[in-house]
């Protein structure tokens, strides 16, 4: 088989996707992409956020009854694996969280759940990254002071995301540093239920990002909500929303939007050795 990564259908050669071309080269021109990103900031019971924590290795730093979590929308403008195209995704990511490996130790944020409203990027993040990725419709709408994020499955809107009365506060071409992002990378094994054929963490790393531009809002501006509608109206991610409807929101601790310039493919995504699991 050639060099390069290859996906299923096999015999076609190696499969396109953001960190590669059908010859396996890396696609230039990511510093022409962008991305505008919406981030609501909170507190929430711990035992509820580390409840969403699937392997031993993790646990949240800290101390207290509370832990802190941010739900990010984030809007992907020209990709260069995409022919100028983008992509919306929308995630819940755990802050303060250390996976405990047999040689290291890594601090960062764990992404808990990733919706993209595109299936491509959700089958090589998943196959080639292990991001926590699944399906939805994301709709949003955006003027010079509002946002606001229709968030669904099949006609059924089940998240909803207003952001009202953005402020500028700076125009900044300044880097600075996005913290590592910790993921669990799961493949079961066919024909053995329960089994796994693929059971790791996994790690992107941190990187500097450049700011064109930045805005805060005010907590109360701030409309976030979920609803459980059972397994009829979302047979494959009831599951995954009736938990976020299960959060309890103690404090909306702080709401931005940021556009940042450029682009990555995420291809330093690597692996991070643990124990195995406790019997």
């Amino acid at each position: 088989m050639t060099k390069g990564y290859h996906r299923m259908p096999l015999g076609y050669g190696p499969s396109p996707g953001p960190r590669q071309d059908t010859q396996g080269r890396p696609y230039s021109g990511w510093s022409q992409s962008s991305s505008e990103v919406y981030t609501v900031t909170f507190r929430a019971p711990r035992h509820q956020l580390a409840a969403l924590l699937p392997h031993e290795c993790f646990s949240i730093e800290g101390q207290g009854e509370s832990a802190q979590a941010s739900f990010k929308f984030t809007k992907l403008v020209n990709l260069p694996w995409l022919a100028g195209r983008g992509y919306n995704h929308f995630g819940l990511y755990i802050h303060d969280v250390v996976c405990r490996g047999k040689q290291e130790e890594i601090h960062g944020a764990y992404l808990s759940v990733l919706f993209e409203n595109m299936a491509d990027p959700i089958i090589t993040g998943r196959d080639e990254l292990g991001y926590a990725k699944v399906y939805a419709t994301l709709d949003d709408t955006r003027d010079s002071s509002r946002l606001n994020v229709e968030m669904g499955w099949e006609g059924s809107q089940w998240g909803h995301l207003a952001i009202r009365g953005l402020q500028k506060i700076s125009e900044d071409t300044d880097k600075y540093l996005i913290k590592p992002l910790l993921h669990l990378k799961y493949f079961p094994r066919t024909g053995d239920v329960g089994a796994a054929d693929v059971e790791y963490p996994t790690v992107t790393p941190g990187r500097s990002v450049c700011l064109q531009e930045v805005y805060e809002v005010e907590p109360t501006n701030v409309e976030l909500s979920f609803k459980s509608l059972g397994w009829s109206s979302l047979p494959t991610l009831h599951h995954i929303v009736d938990k976020l409807a299960g959060i309890r929101f103690l404090e909306i601790e702080k709401a931005r939007f940021e556009i940042q310039k450029g682009g990555h493919d995420v291809g330093n995504q690597r692996s991070i050795l643990v124990e195995d699991r406790k019997a």
